[in-house]
């Protein structure tokens, strides 16, 4: 059921974006950890190379990626036509929650912060003794929306499969429960082979940056664009030359994502 699913997920976001902005407040208080390795005096004159800042402004774009769970989500909701407003409301929330963690982010960390990918490996660090109760808890939280996020990115994929496999057929068992049997254990095994290819392939996570820098680009901010182009065109609508412009800036912006990004995914492998 992807409503809970999703639910589950939004509940982990709110749990996260709580204990990081708690945890750097407190950093930002009472200082380090005692005793914790690597500290540093804590700067702030907003140092980064251009490199960086179009990579994570390129990071920040793509938090609003929706085209990828649309299908998902049109299909079992009750109202699609709501959708418009939903999407309005959560792209909001996530410019807000980006606002907090990156505020409360620099105050914790300062110019040092940009040794991080993410907030959450800025809390939990490589050595489990540097761990604070916060830590604990952000990696808790962590671990359930990655869960749930991945069954959500996951959904397509698997009922593609019931599809293609005729498991979805309930004329081919005899019996409901052991035709839901067999789908679950495709879908178990579905599961199992994704986590059989990030554990035995070697650099799978460089391997997946170096994906992402294209495919994520592209489905992200490419494909939504053009594709909503070819609807406007077969519709014979036209849109407010505003509007237009915007989003050639942001095939502009895709463009410097895939170069920016494809160079650091690269970069990584040396």
């Amino acid at each position: 059921e992807v409503g809970v699913l999703s639910a589950l997920g939004v509940a982990s976001v709110a749990a996260i974006v709580v204990l990081v902005v708690s945890a750097s407040l407190d950093r930002y208080i009472n200082g380090p950890p005692e005793g914790e390795e690597g500290t540093e005096e804590v700067t702030y004159t907003l140092s980064g190379s251009p490199v960086q800042l179009v990579a994570v402004f390129c990071t920040f774009l793509l938090s609003y990626n929706v085209s990828i769970t649309v299908p998902t989500i049109i299909k079992d909701v009750y109202r699609p036509q709501t959708f418009p407003k939903v999407a309005w409301i959560s792209f909001v929330i996530v410019a807000v929650v980006y606002f907090a963690i990156t505020v409360a982010g620099y105050l914790a960390f300062g110019d040092g912060l940009s040794k991080y990918d993410t907030m959450v490996e800025a809390f939990t660090p490589p050595n489990r003794a540097d761990w604070t109760i916060y830590s604990w808890l952000i990696n808790a939280s962590t671990v359930v929306l990655v869960g749930t996020h991945f069954l959500v990115l996951f959904s397509p994929t698997a009922q593609l499969s019931d599809t293609l496999l005729k498991l979805d057929d309930k004329s081919r068992w005899k019996s409901p429960a052991v035709g839901e049997v067999v789908r679950c254990t495709c879908r178990v095994g579905l599961v199992a082979l994704c986590a059989l290819i990030a554990l035995l392939v070697p650099s799978v996570d460089k391997l997946v940056n170096l994906l992402s820098a294209v495919f994520v680009v592209l489905i992200a901010l490419v494909y939504p664009t053009v594709y909503y182009w070819r609807v406007l065109q077969l519709s014979r609508v036209k849109q407010a030359a505003w509007k237009t412009w915007l989003q050639r800036s942001l095939l502009v912006v895709a463009a410097a994502a895939m170069v920016f990004g494809t160079y650091l995914a690269i970069r990584d492998f040396f």
